[in-house]
């Protein structure tokens, strides 16, 4: 058989450059003929021209390989062994599967722009090239191609309670006195907060002895930075990411001195000992709000990701979750929101019958959209869809708020269920239920509305209607608890 590159590549799989070199020097060749045969090799040998390695070396493989799963197992194995930029990014991205847009900066390992490093947007549009990432209009996931299992995960979900969390982060933090108190910037869905050139899941600017420097007599602050992650135990290559960022922030001449947290459910004891040796902290759920804290938050997950299922047959997990994340100052807000339409749905479900689901995404036949908080039908009888909004119970739902459910929302909804033969029925009424009150402008146009609406019924009910209609559910334990975190915040 003739000693050449095609052969070694079907044999052995993808390789880079210089791990085939030293292949066909097994194989009797010259040093120099080893490299010329790599360069000049064509025909079904490809290469990845636009992951770049170091020392200007290139990954090759045949045609028919490409996105095989040797293709990948090899590829990514590269990127770790060369030491690649790349590398963090595309770990980052296969252990969460798919994170927003905006998160894609902080969890990559990569500046926006910095001399000498490849900057995020570069690494993104690389890992798209090759099929590696595939973008959507909010989200940034792996590709089928790559891996069918991890691009069907409910990424929507952990990035929702990561985002709850973050607020209790940064509360804990202010009372503390680590960061300036309204300085505070935190990821969301369309920001995404920069220290030196990075990204991060929260910055704030700190006047901490050690950090803080003056300069004229005046303060000049340095930064505290943290990401969160929740994604399970974390190991040494999970973490490398934030690693890096700290270790490049670090050698920046200009950069202000700074303290870095990575907060997860677990860390694998590599990664604890990499984190120590850096001066980062690492702190689990439990370690920073306290025990109980991580039970909570996965309960909390498996509620919003099996909503309906949760919210129907499962109420004391529902009040666990109140419990325990209620008491998390800064983030109580956010999870009473999230789980107001799931003690909403408990309740229709528990006093009415019928079937529920939660968080439907509806698209009329013009293309427009909406989501339907909680669904209720009995089939061929009625339809019920609620709006929900939980908030403090002294806030108030907008006349803006009220409009937009009606002029745009419902359209489309009643057009949904128009379509779907277990919702066709004689009867559809929409509902905007709040934990809060409607200002009087909101109330006057609701009453207005739904007096001259003659094809469906609109209502409405405010957080002492609400309360009243949970009194009739069974759960003692569940009623008790939205007295207390939507009733009694008034306290």
């Amino acid at each position: 058989m003739t000693v050449d590159v095609s052969n070694i590549l079907r044999e052995s799989g993808p390789e880079r450059s210089s791990e085939l070199v030293k292949k066909l020097l097994t194989k009797g060749l010259s040093a120099a003929t080893a490299r010329q045969r790599v360069s000049r090799a064509r025909g079904d040998v490809c290469r990845l021209d636009a992951i770049r390695l170091p020392n200007r070396e290139k990954f090759l493989f045949l045609k028919d390989q490409y996105h095989s799963t040797e293709f990948w197992s090899a590829l990514i194995s590269t990127l770790e062994n060369t030491g690649s930029s790349y590398r963090y990014a595309a770990r980052s991205l296969l252990r969460r599967g798919g994170v927003r847009k905006t998160q894609f900066h902080s969890i990559s390992g990569a500046p926006r722009k910095l001399k000498g490093h490849v900057s995020y947007n570069r690494v993104l549009n690389a890992l798209k090239t090759i099929g590696f990432a595939e973008e959507t209009e909010d989200w940034i996931c792996t590709s089928p191609r790559m891996d069918p299992e991890f691009a069907q995960l409910d990424f929507d979900v952990r990035f929702r309670v990561e985002r709850m969390i973050l607020p209790g982060i940064a509360d804990w933090l202010r009372r503390m006195g680590f960061v300036s108190y309204n300085k505070v910037e935190l990821l969301s869905g369309n920001t995404s907060p920069e220290f030196s050139s990075f990204g991060w899941d929260l910055v704030g600017p700190s006047y901490l002895s050690g950090l803080a420097t003056f300069r004229d007599g005046k303060p000049k602050p340095g930064f505290f930075v943290a990401d969160i992650c929740l994604v399970g135990e974390l190991n040494k290559a999970d973490v490398e990411y934030f690693v890096q960022k700290c270790q490049v922030v670090r050698k920046l001449r200009n950069s202000r001195p700074f303290h870095a947290m990575l907060l997860g459910e677990f860390f694998e004891k590599d990664a604890l000992l990499l984190g120590r040796s850096e001066g980062l902290i690492f702190a689990t759920l439990d370690d920073f709000f306290g025990k109980g804290t991580l039970e909570a938050t996965r309960t909390l997950m498996k509620a919003l990701t099996r909503a309906a299922e949760v919210a129907s047959a499962n109420p004391d997990a529902l009040a666990t979750i109140l419990e325990t994340l209620g008491k998390i100052e800064g983030a109580s807000l956010n999870i009473r929101g999230a789980l107001f339409e799931l003690i909403a749905a408990h309740a229709v479900k528990t006093c009415e019958g019928g079937s529920i689901d939660i968080g439907r995404k509806v698209t009329d036949r013009e293309g427009n959209s909406a989501e339907i908080d909680v669904l209720h039908w009995k089939s061929k009888q009625s339809v019920l869809a609620i709006e929900c909004k939980g908030i403090h119970p002294s806030n108030e739902v907008t006349l803006d708020e009220v409009k937009d459910w009606v002029t745009r929302q419902i359209p489309v909804i009643r057009r949904h269920c128009q379509s779907q033969h277990e919702l066709v029925c004689a009867r559809n009424r929409f509902e905007f239920w709040t934990s809060g009150r409607f200002e009087n402008h909101a109330l006057a146009y609701l009453t207005d509305v739904s007096t001259k609406t003659k094809k469906y019924e609109i209502g409405w009910k405010d957080g002492t209607d609400v309360g009243k209609y949970i009194t009739q559910i069974r759960s003692a334990r569940l009623r008790n608890v939205y007295r207390e975190h939507y009733e009694n915040k008034l306290q």
